[in-house]
């Protein structure tokens, strides 16, 4: 997010088609009351009771309400906070998350919520909101993306020496950089001397050697 919106673009966001149909229709049904006309009383009563106790309207756009702040909160995470190294990195001005947020018309309040209900977890948030009875409200779910969760640790040394780890992580990529470095560099073979090259061909030589020790262990049998 490079340049920042104007105010009118800011109002004039599109809205999904299904989003926009779905408003029409609610519209519709609160400026048409067919009850009101029908000549059986007791039928218009039982018709309005029933309308009262349906919730499900209710539910569904609690639902959506609550999906868009927690995607709003997926989408500010998506976006670094202003810091010196942020802008060094970036080499200009780029909106921050603060920046963004107040753009897009959010108080800090409902930043900070959108991005309390992107910490909830996909599964946990889709227990929450399509459990039986009323939709959970905003500041309920807010809550939860406080909560602290057990954080599991994947042991990635395989039982070994972390020293060890440490050194086969840095050989490995002490192997790609000379990958990227060489192949970014052919074409300076056709302008080296003779004794550049002759220094070449022993460096790539004590290379080879490594190499063939990589494949002799990739053929063992792993214990």
């Amino acid at each position: 997010m490079k340049t920042p919106l104007t105010p009118a673009q800011v109002l004039d966001a599109p809205l999904p088609a299904v989003y926009e149909q779905a408003k029409a229709a609610l519209t519709q049904c609160e400026t048409i009351d067919e009850c009101k006309d029908w000549s059986d009383r007791a039928a218009a009563l039982a018709s309005y009771a029933k309308q009262a106790n349906d919730e499900t309207l209710e539910k569904k756009a609690r639902l959506i309400r609550n999906r868009a702040i927690r995607r709003m909160g997926q989408v500010l995470e998506q976006i670094e906070p202003a810091t010196g190294a942020h802008l060094k990195r970036m080499g200009t001005h780029t909106l921050s998350r603060t920046e963004a947020a107040a753009q897009a018309g959010l108080s800090n309040n409902q930043k900070a919520t959108a991005l309390r209900l992107a910490k909830i977890p996909e599964n946990e948030f889709e227990k929450l909101t399509k459990r039986d009875g009323p939709q959970p409200t905003v500041t309920e779910l807010a809550e939860r993306g406080t909560q602290k969760r057990e954080v599991i640790v994947i042991d990635h040394t395989g039982g070994r020496d972390p020293k060890v780890f440490n050194r086969i992580i840095h050989f490995t990529s002490a192997l790609e950089c000379a990958v990227a470095e060489l192949s970014g560099n052919a074409d300076l073979l056709e302008h080296m001397l003779d004794w550049e090259l002759a220094e070449a061909l022993e460096a790539a030589a004590r290379l080879r050697l490594i190499l063939d020790n990589l494949e002799e262990h990739k053929c063992k049998p792993q214990s």
